[in-house]
């Protein structure tokens, strides 16, 4: 599983190395579809920016989650909860390094819609696909 959550993080970084290195700031351009646009976003907070004035929390409160998902790594018995929890640690350590490295996390993904429609990354992707998965695990796996 650890190579789960270095290929989740090392993925993360590598888009965001390439956004980075071809798109301005607040650049935007359409990819494969005519909804889906990648855009060089950067976020200085949460989801919608928030907290964004509110780094050093942003940072404590991100490891304690990625610290829990470790511990409750550590005594998880099913697969699937693991492979969950492998990703949601590999996506949320990308935006935990933005954030200590940089002071702010590169978004990109945007799917233009007629509501308003945040812009993520695919470390936010992980998050979210590792959460379904270890819920999807904890109602189907026996952990003990």
């Amino acid at each position: 599983m650890k190579t789960l959550i270095i290929t989740s993080f090392l993925l993360d970084q590598a888009c965001k190395y390439w956004i980075n290195k071809n798109l301005e700031e607040g650049e935007s351009r359409k990819f494969l579809t005519p909804r889906l646009n990648i855009t060089n976003v950067k976020n200085r907070g949460m989801a919608f920016g928030a907290f964004s004035n509110k780094r050093g929390l942003l940072f404590v409160l991100s490891a304690a989650g990625v610290v829990g998902l470790w511990r409750e790594y550590k005594n998880a018995k099913g697969t699937l909860s693991k492979v969950g929890m492998s990703l949601m640690a590999g996506g949320g350590l990308s935006n935990i390094y933005d954030r200590a490295v940089k002071g702010e996390v590169t978004d990109y993904i945007y799917l233009d819609s007629k509501r308003t429609t945040p812009i993520f990354n695919l470390a936010d992707v992980f998050v979210l696909i590792g959460y379904l998965i270890r819920a999807t695990g904890s109602f189907t796996e026996k952990n003990g």
